[in-house]
């Protein structure tokens, strides 16, 4: 099971003068990741290191960066990211900002700091279930309207798009799970006589508490 935050949020973590803050985003892209750090720059001119890590869902596969900005290697984005991996969230970046106190804390110490600033952000977020969506596109004759979408809800669909008049014309979500089978069932209820087309994958969130 896989989860998304339910908010942006940010928590201060110090250690030996030194702070660690880190916040916790939705994230779609990397460029959107690209617009967060230029901004958190300006913010904190004076800081020292912005490290990030990141794993979002894109083309049917997880994707998954992190980077050090400057501090030891591994002692910053991997411990960012193992804090993302084990609250087993997707579509999530978060970026740890460190001020420098002047007391070096060494590469042990700078794994536990940054893993513990990511923990206590996400503790602030709260989450998200995760579900993945497939959107079609359908079409078909009018006639069949009222046939396809019971077939809709029966599935637990969404109907996010409906340009219908002479003909039916309309964009659906549904679950990953569902989806051979509401395609066998849309052909039999068109009497194979309507379209369906696959388009780019698409995911929602359902609210929980983790």
């Amino acid at each position: 099971m896989n989860f998304t935050i339910q908010k942006s949020s940010f928590a201060v973590y110090k250690e030996k003068r030194s702070e660690f803050i880190a916040y916790t985003f939705h994230l779609n892209s990397r460029v959107e990741l690209n617009d967060i750090l230029k901004s958190l720059k300006i913010k904190y001119p004076n800081a020292r290191h912005f490290c990030w890590a990141y794993k979002i869902f894109r083309n049917d596969k997880f994707v998954e960066n992190y980077s050090d900005a400057g501090e030891p290697s591994g002692s910053a984005g991997i411990p960012i990211l193992n804090s993302i991996k084990s609250n087993q969230l997707v579509n999530c970046a978060i970026v740890v900002v460190r001020k420098f106190g002047g007391v070096k804390l060494g590469r042990r110490g700078l794994i536990s700091a940054y893993r513990q600033a990511a923990d206590l952000s996400i503790a602030e977020s709260g989450l998200n279930q995760w579900e993945q969506f497939v959107r079609f596109d359908l079409r078909s004759d009018i006639n069949f309207y009222g046939a396809i979408t019971r077939s809709i809800e029966k599935f637990g669909g969404q109907i996010i798009a409906d340009s219908s008049g002479e003909s039916l014309k309309m964009s659906v979500v549904i679950k990953e799970q569902d989806r051979e089978t509401f395609i066998k069932q849309f052909n039999e209820v068109s009497k194979n006589l309507g379209a369906i087309k696959e388009q780019s994958e698409h995911d929602q969130t359902k609210e929980v508490r983790k």
